[in-house]
């Protein structure tokens, strides 16, 4: 709204913009009051626009949230600093660890030595190459299979992102079956 008055004091006028007045104009100077009708149409748009973003960002981050907190792959979001920044909830069962403890932490802290240093050493290949890697793991008796790549923002790689499946069924069955070709070539 336009305040209009043929008398104002800069406390009033404070008052009335802390209020959420677009303007105020003294009667004696009613010239400015198509501009400022203009600037309010023109400030209310922006304001319906940010709204409807405000929303819209909103929802996406709750539809994010919870795609990470259901998710039955393992996602992940690193910094260049190779550091968790955003894991998917079944992370926490995975490295025996709540979020809290998870969240900033490096390779090292979350991973053992051997496997973290070729986990930072991937990493930083994927950042300076900017290429898609895929690689088998194994961490305590299980095995899994991740694919890392870089996300990359006005062309400069921000982040390193993946996702990771537990895979030990088929390697446990390739196993059994690599087991069961030797006993039959054996007899």
């Amino acid at each position: 709204f336009i305040c209009v008055s043929g008398t104002i004091g800069e406390e009033t006028a404070v008052e009335l913009i802390k209020l959420g007045a677009t303007d105020y104009i003294l009667k004696d100077r009613l010239k400015r009051l198509p501009f400022a009708i203009k600037r309010a149409i023109e400030e209310g748009k922006k304001k319906a626009a940010n709204k409807i973003l405000t929303e819209e960002l909103h929802m996406n981050e709750e539809r994010f949230s919870h795609f990470m907190e259901n998710s039955p792959v393992y996602i992940f979001f690193k910094d260049q600093n190779i550091r968790a920044l955003k894991l998917s909830k079944n992370f926490e069962e995975l490295l025996g660890r709540p979020m809290n403890e998870i969240i900033g932490k490096s390779m090292d802290e979350l991973f053992p030595s051997d496997m973290a240093k070729k986990m930072v050493a991937d990493d930083k290949k994927i950042l300076s190459e900017r290429k898609t890697i895929v690689v088998d793991e194994e961490l305590n008796g299980r095995y899994y299979n991740t694919t890392k790549f870089p996300v990359i923002i006005n062309e400069q790689p921000l982040y390193l992102a993946g996702y990771t499946v537990d895979i030990t069924e088929r390697k446990l069955s390739e196993k059994a079956q690599a087991l069961n070709s030797q006993r039959m070539q054996t007899m």
